[in-house]
């Protein structure tokens, strides 16, 4: 039997809960972080403001996965499929953490900190909600609107790097539009 939808109250609760969690992801992992090389801030300056480059740490790791919060195993146990498995992403984005499960490449650093410039922009609350709402909507992070930005902005870069451009500024449209809000009720079954 598939599961029932979920209902707004729910909704409010599954999203406080990745809010919660991502919140405490990022104070552990945080003291083991370390900033940006002066290369890596080179390479992006041109894309980024020296303020988010400065203010962003990063973590790469090694021979460890991190782990699924809680709710992960309970969605699962009532047939819903809520959020990625952390234990599969290349880089998990916090606003001033950058946790690399995969060897870090100046591509996924740039796909990187375009959430964290997304986060900027929109603050962590509203940014997660944001997530977790279009995720339950589309059943697929790929059709998340923050991650379709950040994939279409780390192509541009890769595509031609010598037509450099503000991601805050795109970031900004973006929100401005409200590009990143699906408008469809955000609740589907499984």
């Amino acid at each position: 039997m598939p599961p029932r939808q979920i209902t707004d109250p729910e909704l409010e609760q599954i999203i406080a809960e990745v809010i919660s969690h991502a919140h405490h992801r990022e104070e552990t992992y945080l003291p083991r972080s370390v900033p940006l090389t002066p290369a890596q801030k080179e390479a992006l300056r041109p894309y980024f403001s020296r303020e988010l480059l400065d203010r962003v740490r990063v973590l790469e790791l090694e021979n460890e996965r991190v782990a699924n919060p809680g709710y992960y195993a309970r969605a699962e146990k009532r047939g819903y499929k809520l959020m990625l498995n952390f234990t599969h992403k290349a880089v998990i984005a916090h606003p001033q953490l950058l946790i690399f499960q995969d060897k870090l490449s100046l591509r996924l650093l740039f796909h990187g900190l375009v959430h964290v410039a997304q986060y900027s922009a929109l603050g962590r609350e509203r940014y997660l909600g944001l997530y977790v709402r279009a995720f339950i909507h589309t059943g697929s992070y790929t059709s998340v609107p923050l991650e379709m930005q950040a994939f279409q902005l780390d192509n541009r870069y890769t595509e031609d790097p010598g037509a450099p451009f503000s991601v805050e500024d795109e970031v900004r449209k973006w929100s401005q539009a409200e590009n990143y809000a699906l408008h469809q009720k955000a609740t589907r079954t499984g």
